[in-house]
C-alpha cells in the first residue's frame, strides 16, 4: 500500500472508532438523563481533615470558604455527569460540556417534536 492510502485507511479506521465511541457515549447519556440523582449538599460526604491548624485569618477564612464552596459544587456536578464520581475534575468538567451539548440537543428535539405535533394536530382538525 502506498503511504497516502495508509494514512486515509488509518483515519477511516480512527473516524468510526470515534463514531462508535459517540454512539455509546450518547447511549449512556440517554439512560443517565432517566436516572434520579440526589444533589442535596447535605448528603453529599465532605472529605475529613485530620490533625490540620486551621487558621483563623480573615483573608485566609474567606479562601477557604470560597474552595469549599467550589468543591462543594464540584462534588454535585461530579453526581450529575454519568461517570462524573470515576473521573478527575478536569476530565468530569470536560464530560460535563459534552453532557451539557447532548442535553440541549435531546431538549430541542422534544421541542420539534411537540411542536410538529401540535402542528400536525391542527392540521388533521381544520
Amino acid at each position: 500500500m502506498e503511504e497516502g492510502s495508509q494514512q486515509l485507511h488509518h483515519q477511516d479506521a480512527v473516524d468510526e472508532a470515534e463514531e462508535e465511541l459517540g454512539a455509546m457515549k450518547e447511549m449512556m447519556y440517554r439512560i443517565a438523563a432517566m436516572q434520579p440523582v440526589d444533589i442535596d449538599p447535605a448528603t453529599i460526604k465532605k472529605p475529613r481533615r485530620r490533625n490540620v491548624r486551621i487558621s483563623e485569618d480573615p483573608q485566609s477564612v474567606a479562601a477557604r470558604h470560597r474552595r469549599e464552596r467550589i468543591s462543594e459544587r464540584i462534588r454535585i456536578l461530579q453526581r450529575l455527569v454519568p461517570g462524573g464520581t470515576k473521573m478527575d475534575t478536569a476530565s468530569m468538567l470536560d464530560e460535563a460540556i459534552r453532557y451539557i451539548k447532548f442535553l440541549k440537543r435531546q431538549y430541542i428535539a422534544l421541542c420539534d417534536s411537540v411542536i410538529f405535533g401540535i402542528l400536525a394536530d391542527d392540521s388533521i382538525k381544520h
